[in-house]
């Protein structure tokens, strides 16, 4: 089955209009003669557990229909698998989630018809995947991630979104809701921070640390960040005041977040980060885990389609 393609279809993205999209993708595949077979994802993890399933029985190739959520499960079907190296797997995006930030970064068709094209044709790119090691009820446990990482602030705010988005809310307008309403009820963390050639402590108000360049819909919270340069973008939001987040909040926008004070930027192959306080950790729009957090870097790691 190396050269057939199996759909992972996330029916809660974007705007509702997947089985239109659907039906067209599929009216495609079979003019074209193209073997595949599709999934519809029913609740949390369902993704990642099918694609672990789908590789077992012979898949390597996979195309998404969804948004950043779905990609980060089919990644984490990829690398959390011993039937094959994730090597021999290849993964293509039809974007239908409401954020998209991951193929925000490729400057990715919202055609879905052409996306479906480029990935057929193979032209393909191979990205580096971010590796997090984390603590559920003190148990260690790894997770992937395609695009980027947040502590802090960062997952409060993505916790909250999430909450919003299962009631019906857009994933933009609901980031920058969750922004402002978190804000009020927001703490400091006291951080012990560990890069290659740094070591930081002391309270923060946010984390970020990107294989990618963007989050929330748009944000740059790593405005630098590169997906194929072997390296993490981390950008620490130390005890900056909070009326300084919402005056700047064009900056994630624009890219020029760094230039805020009490912002630090750095690049690294590997992170170490602890907390004082219980917190959790937020990879491509998904809650994880607890500190200590361990991240580092695999290069070249993922073959993406139609980028």
């Amino acid at each position: 089955m190396e050269k057939n393609w199996f759909f992972i279809i996330n029916p809660k993205a974007g705007n509702g209009d997947f089985e239109k999209v659907w039906r067209e993708i599929e009216g495609l595949a079979l003019a074209q003669g193209i073997a595949y077979e599709a999934h519809f994802t029913t609740a949390q993890n369902d993704g990642c557990n099918k694609v672990k399933e789908c590789i077992a029985r012979g898949y390597r190739n996979f195309i998404v229909m969804g948004g950043d959520g779905t990609i980060n499960e089919v990644v984490n079907g990829f690398f959390g698998q011993s039937e094959v190296l994730p090597e021999q797997l290849s993964m293509g995006l039809i974007s239908q989630g409401t954020g998209n930030d991951w193929g925000r970064y490729y400057q990715h068709t919202s055609n879905p018809a052409q996306a479906f094209e480029n990935i057929i044709s193979r032209k393909s790119k191979q990205q580096d995947v971010g590796v997090i090691t984390h603590s559920i009820n003190g148990e260690r446990k790894t997770s992937y991630f395609a695009n980027i990482a947040g502590f802090g602030f960062d997952a409060q705010v993505v916790k909250s979104t999430n909450k919003m988005m299962a009631r019906g809310r857009r994933k933009k307008s609901a980031y920058l809701i969750n922004l402002l309403k978190c804000l009020i009820n927001n703490k400091y963390l006291n951080a012990s921070i560990q890069t290659d050639s740094n070591s930081i402590t002391g309270e923060i108000f946010s984390i970020s640390i990107g294989n990618g360049r963007y989050s929330g819909g748009g944000m740059m919270q790593t405005p630098y960040a590169i997906i194929d340069d072997g390296l993490l973008d981390i950008t620490i939001y130390h005890r900056i005041p909070k009326l300084r987040v919402i005056k700047n909040v064009n900056r994630l926008y624009n890219g020029s977040i760094e230039k805020v004070k009490g912002v630090s930027c750095y690049r690294s192959t590997k992170v170490k980060i602890s907390f004082t306080e219980e917190a959790f950790a937020e990879t491509d729009g998904e809650i994880i885990g607890d500190s200590p957090y361990e991240i580092s870097i695999l290069p070249g790691a993922l073959k993406v389609y139609g980028v």
